[in-house]
Protein backbone atom coordinates (compact mmCIF):
# COMPACT_ATOMS: atom_id res chain seq x y z
CA UNK A 1 0.00 0.00 0.00
CA UNK A 2 2.79 2.51 0.83
CA UNK A 3 4.57 1.59 -2.38
CA UNK A 4 1.32 2.55 -4.46
CA UNK A 5 0.93 5.50 -2.59
CA UNK A 6 4.90 6.50 -3.59
CA UNK A 7 4.03 6.19 -7.24
CA UNK A 8 0.59 7.59 -7.06
CA UNK A 9 2.12 10.89 -5.30
CA UNK A 10 5.29 10.96 -7.87
CA UNK A 11 3.75 10.59 -11.05
CA UNK A 12 -0.19 11.25 -10.63
CA UNK A 13 -1.69 14.62 -12.29
CA UNK A 14 -3.28 15.36 -9.07
CA UNK A 15 -0.30 15.40 -7.05
CA UNK A 16 1.97 17.32 -9.94
CA UNK A 17 1.31 20.93 -8.02
CA UNK A 18 1.76 19.92 -4.31
CA UNK A 19 4.85 18.53 -5.45
CA UNK A 20 6.27 21.89 -7.04
CA UNK A 21 4.99 23.85 -4.46
CA UNK A 22 6.88 22.08 -1.44
CA UNK A 23 10.09 21.93 -3.90
CA UNK A 24 9.68 25.97 -3.74
CA UNK A 25 9.38 25.85 -0.03
CA UNK A 26 12.52 23.40 0.46
CA UNK A 27 14.66 26.25 -1.55
CA UNK A 28 13.50 28.29 0.51
CA UNK A 29 14.35 27.25 3.70
CA UNK A 30 17.76 25.90 2.43
CA UNK A 31 17.96 29.88 1.28
CA UNK A 32 16.26 31.25 4.42
CA UNK A 33 19.37 29.32 6.59
CA UNK A 34 17.37 30.58 9.85
CA UNK A 35 16.21 27.05 11.48
CA UNK A 36 12.75 27.11 12.27
CA UNK A 37 10.46 29.54 10.50
CA UNK A 38 7.37 31.77 11.32
CA UNK A 39 5.18 31.29 8.87
CA UNK A 40 1.48 32.66 7.24
CA UNK A 41 -0.52 30.51 5.46
CA UNK A 42 -2.58 33.51 3.38
CA UNK A 43 -5.90 31.65 2.78
CA UNK A 44 -5.05 28.44 4.76
CA UNK A 45 -8.19 26.57 4.15
CA UNK A 46 -8.46 23.49 6.55
CA UNK A 47 -4.72 23.85 6.66
CA UNK A 48 -2.02 21.73 5.47
CA UNK A 49 -0.16 18.90 7.73
CA UNK A 50 3.13 19.34 5.88
CA UNK A 51 3.86 22.94 6.70
CA UNK A 52 4.11 22.82 9.85
CA UNK A 53 7.45 20.22 10.04
CA UNK A 54 9.25 24.01 8.73
CA UNK A 55 8.32 25.61 11.96
CA UNK A 56 5.35 27.61 13.86
CA UNK A 57 2.38 28.35 11.10
CA UNK A 58 -0.17 31.38 11.38
CA UNK A 59 -3.24 30.67 9.14
CA UNK A 60 -5.68 33.33 8.35
CA UNK A 61 -9.11 32.77 6.01
CA UNK A 62 -11.95 34.34 5.56
CA UNK A 63 -14.02 31.13 6.10
CA UNK A 64 -14.54 30.19 9.54
CA UNK A 65 -15.22 26.65 9.05
CA UNK A 66 -11.81 26.26 7.49
CA UNK A 67 -10.45 28.44 10.64
CA UNK A 68 -11.91 25.86 12.50
CA UNK A 69 -10.33 22.72 11.22
CA UNK A 70 -7.10 25.26 10.47
CA UNK A 71 -6.82 25.57 14.46
CA UNK A 72 -6.50 21.64 14.40
CA UNK A 73 -3.35 21.76 12.40
CA UNK A 74 -1.57 25.18 13.24
CA UNK A 75 -0.61 26.96 16.07
CA UNK A 76 -2.78 29.65 15.12
CA UNK A 77 -5.53 30.54 13.38
CA UNK A 78 -7.53 33.62 12.26
CA UNK A 79 -10.62 34.72 10.32
CA UNK A 80 -9.57 38.12 8.38
CA UNK A 81 -11.16 40.01 5.61
CA UNK A 82 -8.99 39.75 2.96
CA UNK A 83 -9.65 43.05 1.64
CA UNK A 84 -9.49 44.97 4.85
CA UNK A 85 -5.90 44.41 5.57
CA UNK A 86 -3.98 41.66 7.74
CA UNK A 87 -3.36 41.69 11.71
CA UNK A 88 -0.17 41.28 11.96
CA UNK A 89 2.77 43.81 12.74
CA UNK A 90 5.38 45.02 10.02
CA UNK A 91 7.84 42.21 9.16
CA UNK A 92 6.55 38.90 11.29
CA UNK A 93 7.32 36.21 9.40
CA UNK A 94 9.59 34.42 7.57
CA UNK A 95 7.44 33.22 4.61
CA UNK A 96 4.16 33.69 3.43
CA UNK A 97 2.69 30.71 1.92
CA UNK A 98 -0.37 31.47 -0.55
CA UNK A 99 -1.81 28.48 -2.59
CA UNK A 100 -4.63 28.61 -4.79
CA UNK A 101 -6.01 32.08 -3.65
CA UNK A 102 -5.20 35.03 -5.75
CA UNK A 103 -7.85 34.01 -8.53
CA UNK A 104 -10.21 34.17 -5.82
CA UNK A 105 -9.26 37.80 -5.23
CA UNK A 106 -10.94 40.77 -7.42
CA UNK A 107 -9.25 42.66 -9.95
CA UNK A 108 -9.56 45.68 -7.96
CA UNK A 109 -8.03 43.86 -4.89
CA UNK A 110 -5.26 42.19 -5.96
CA UNK A 111 -2.20 45.13 -4.94
CA UNK A 112 -3.80 45.86 -1.84
CA UNK A 113 -4.19 41.97 -0.77
CA UNK A 114 -0.24 41.34 -2.27
CA UNK A 115 1.20 44.80 -0.17
CA UNK A 116 -0.17 43.71 2.45
CA UNK A 117 1.37 40.27 2.35
CA UNK A 118 5.20 41.76 1.61
CA UNK A 119 4.43 44.10 4.55
CA UNK A 120 4.16 41.05 7.12
CA UNK A 121 6.94 38.96 5.53
CA UNK A 122 10.07 40.31 7.09
CA UNK A 123 12.95 41.08 4.21
CA UNK A 124 14.58 38.50 2.57
CA UNK A 125 11.74 36.27 3.74
CA UNK A 126 10.11 34.27 0.85
CA UNK A 127 6.87 34.28 -0.80
CA UNK A 128 5.84 30.85 -1.66
CA UNK A 129 2.93 29.41 -3.70
CA UNK A 130 0.68 28.86 -6.53
CA UNK A 131 -1.93 30.39 -8.21
CA UNK A 132 -4.76 29.24 -10.61
CA UNK A 133 -4.67 31.33 -14.10
CA UNK A 134 -6.43 32.03 -17.17
CA UNK A 135 -4.93 29.77 -19.41
CA UNK A 136 -5.00 30.58 -22.94
CA UNK A 137 -5.30 26.30 -24.47
CA UNK A 138 -8.23 24.98 -26.39
CA UNK A 139 -10.51 23.86 -23.76
CA UNK A 140 -10.89 27.23 -22.29
CA UNK A 141 -11.13 28.84 -25.79
CA UNK A 142 -13.56 26.25 -26.55
CA UNK A 143 -15.61 27.11 -23.45
CA UNK A 144 -15.48 30.92 -24.21
CA UNK A 145 -16.95 30.52 -27.73
CA UNK A 146 -19.59 28.53 -26.12
CA UNK A 147 -20.20 30.75 -23.42
CA UNK A 148 -19.77 28.36 -21.06
CA UNK A 149 -16.43 29.58 -19.43
CA UNK A 150 -18.01 31.01 -16.69
CA UNK A 151 -20.64 28.66 -16.20
CA UNK A 152 -17.87 25.96 -15.70
CA UNK A 153 -14.76 27.35 -14.42
CA UNK A 154 -15.45 30.53 -12.67
CA UNK A 155 -18.88 30.52 -10.78
CA UNK A 156 -18.27 26.77 -8.91
CA UNK A 157 -15.09 27.70 -7.91
CA UNK A 158 -14.95 31.27 -7.27
CA UNK A 159 -12.46 32.53 -9.79
CA UNK A 160 -13.62 35.86 -9.63
CA UNK A 161 -10.14 37.38 -10.55
CA UNK A 162 -8.38 35.01 -12.98
CA UNK A 163 -5.61 36.63 -15.05
CA UNK A 164 -3.03 35.27 -17.46
CA UNK A 165 0.04 33.11 -16.03
CA UNK A 166 2.26 35.83 -17.75
CA UNK A 167 0.19 39.29 -16.02
CA UNK A 168 -0.22 36.91 -12.74
CA UNK A 169 3.90 37.47 -12.70
CA UNK A 170 3.86 40.96 -13.88
CA UNK A 171 1.28 41.64 -10.78
CA UNK A 172 3.59 39.67 -8.02
CA UNK A 173 6.91 41.23 -9.41
CA UNK A 174 5.10 44.69 -7.90
CA UNK A 175 6.06 43.33 -4.53
CA UNK A 176 8.15 41.04 -5.21
CA UNK A 177 11.92 39.58 -6.37
CA UNK A 178 10.03 35.96 -8.36
CA UNK A 179 13.19 33.97 -8.49
CA UNK A 180 11.06 31.16 -9.95
CA UNK A 181 7.83 30.25 -11.66
CA UNK A 182 6.88 27.41 -13.66
CA UNK A 183 3.34 26.19 -15.18
CA UNK A 184 1.89 23.31 -13.31
CA UNK A 185 -1.49 22.49 -15.13
CA UNK A 186 -2.69 22.33 -18.68
CA UNK A 187 -6.05 20.65 -20.34
CA UNK A 188 -6.23 16.63 -20.06
CA UNK A 189 -9.82 15.71 -21.37
CA UNK A 190 -9.30 12.35 -19.96
CA UNK A 191 -9.77 14.37 -16.50
CA UNK A 192 -13.06 14.71 -16.96
CA UNK A 193 -14.03 11.16 -17.79
CA UNK A 194 -11.88 10.31 -15.59
CA UNK A 195 -14.00 12.05 -12.46
CA UNK A 196 -17.30 10.78 -14.21
CA UNK A 197 -16.07 7.20 -13.71
CA UNK A 198 -15.36 7.92 -10.22
CA UNK A 199 -18.78 8.78 -9.82
CA UNK A 200 -20.47 5.85 -11.44
CA UNK A 201 -17.92 3.04 -10.02
CA UNK A 202 -18.59 4.55 -6.41
CA UNK A 203 -22.44 4.78 -6.74
CA UNK A 204 -22.37 0.96 -7.79
CA UNK A 205 -20.05 0.27 -5.07
CA UNK A 206 -17.23 -1.70 -6.99
CA UNK A 207 -14.51 0.41 -5.80
CA UNK A 208 -13.86 2.46 -3.01
CA UNK A 209 -14.36 6.17 -3.49
CA UNK A 210 -11.62 7.65 -5.47
CA UNK A 211 -10.18 4.56 -6.96
CA UNK A 212 -10.84 5.46 -10.22
CA UNK A 213 -9.64 8.70 -9.91
CA UNK A 214 -6.43 7.72 -8.55
CA UNK A 215 -6.39 4.72 -11.14
CA UNK A 216 -7.01 7.30 -13.69
CA UNK A 217 -4.72 10.11 -13.00
CA UNK A 218 -1.48 7.48 -12.57
CA UNK A 219 -2.21 6.04 -16.71
CA UNK A 220 -2.47 10.10 -18.20
CA UNK A 221 0.42 11.06 -16.13
CA UNK A 222 2.97 10.75 -18.96
CA UNK A 223 0.10 12.88 -21.59
CA UNK A 224 -0.49 15.56 -18.97
CA UNK A 225 3.22 16.22 -18.40
CA UNK A 226 4.00 16.31 -21.82
CA UNK A 227 1.56 18.63 -22.04
CA UNK A 228 2.82 20.86 -19.66
CA UNK A 229 6.42 20.71 -21.01
CA UNK A 230 5.52 21.17 -24.94
CA UNK A 231 2.67 23.98 -24.34
CA UNK A 232 2.73 27.53 -24.37
CA UNK A 233 3.44 29.26 -20.84
CA UNK A 234 0.43 31.23 -21.43
CA UNK A 235 -1.21 27.79 -21.27
CA UNK A 236 -1.62 26.55 -18.06
CA UNK A 237 -4.32 27.09 -15.72
CA UNK A 238 -1.83 26.83 -12.74
CA UNK A 239 1.41 28.23 -11.96
CA UNK A 240 3.81 28.05 -8.99
CA UNK A 241 6.14 30.18 -8.03
CA UNK A 242 8.94 31.35 -5.46
CA UNK A 243 9.70 34.90 -4.73
CA UNK A 244 11.21 36.51 -1.85
CA UNK A 245 10.92 40.26 -0.42
CA UNK A 246 13.73 41.79 -1.02
CA UNK A 247 16.09 44.58 1.08
CA UNK A 248 15.32 48.08 0.69
CA UNK A 249 18.60 49.97 0.78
Amino acid sequence: LNLVKKIYYEFSPSTYTEKAIFEKIEKAVRLNNTGQLMILDLGCGGGNNRLTAYGTVHGVDVSEASVENARKVYDAATVVDATAGLPFQDDSFDMVYCTEVLGHISHEHKEFFLSEARRVLRPGGYFVGSSETAGNNWYTRWLKRRGIYDLYWVEPWGHIGLISPTETVKLIKKFFNVLETEKTSTWIPALDAVVALDQIFSLLKIFRNTTMIRLGNMLIAVPFRMSIMFSEYDSANNIVLLARKDFVA
